[in-house]
């Protein structure tokens, strides 16, 4: 039930606006003393938000406008918005993190077979922004941050909310691009957060 709870907020939050940042939802960050090998992990909520609907709502109202501009582009569409997660949000969000967090020793990586921990990267809300030259709204994203043991306990929890995303100049018209620019921004508040931490 707290849980569940604690879910709910978090969308609301991230749904209305808050300011970006990293809150402690539970655990302790001191069991990550000692950690220097970390498996990433990414997941995507089955209700994940996409700016003031669901994801599945969003894929079909983009797709249906895609098949009326273009015929035969929506399913074109669709596989760009699924590749985005591997071609830009997750190695977007795996270079930061390690940038910052290189200085402790830190490596985090998707494919590693011998870890310390894992951190799985839940997010639950994107707004894509837009940008249409005279005009733009930067990307938002929000996630929780899980840390798990070696045998797969949660030992901590952190809420990330609304890591602003895009980029300077005329180079983000792709949503692709913006909402990595999100993972990035939100890496870094991450990791900048658990060293303030003395979690490493």
């Amino acid at each position: 039930m707290k849980k569940t709870i604690l879910f709910a907020l978090a969308i609301v939050f991230a749904s209305i606006g808050f300011s970006q940042g990293v809150t402690k939802l539970e655990g302790d960050y001191a069991k990550l003393n000692g950690v220097k090998n970390i498996k990433l992990e990414f997941v995507y909520d089955q209700d994940m938000r996409v700016g003031k609907t669901t994801e599945k709502q969003y894929i079909e109202e983009k797709k249906a406008k895609y098949e009326v501009k273009h015929p035969g582009e929506g399913d074109k569409w669709v596989e760009m918005w699924e590749s985005d997660r591997t071609t830009h949000y997750q190695p977007k969000f795996a270079q930061l993190f390690n940038k910052i967090l290189s200085e402790k020793g830190i490596t985090a990586d998707e494919k590693l077979t011998n870890f310390d921990a894992t951190l799985v990267i839940h997010t639950y809300f994107i707004e894509p922004g837009f940008n249409v030259g005279v005009m733009k709204k930067p990307a938002l994203v929000s996630y929780f941050a899980i840390f798990k043991d070696k045998d797969g306990n949660e030992i901590l929890k952190l809420n990330s909310i609304n890591a602003p995303g895009q980029t300077f100049g005329d180079s983000d018209f792709d949503s692709g691009i913006r909402v990595g620019e999100s993972y990035a921004k939100g890496a870094k508040t991450l990791a900048s957060h658990l060293i303030k931490k003395k979690a490493f």
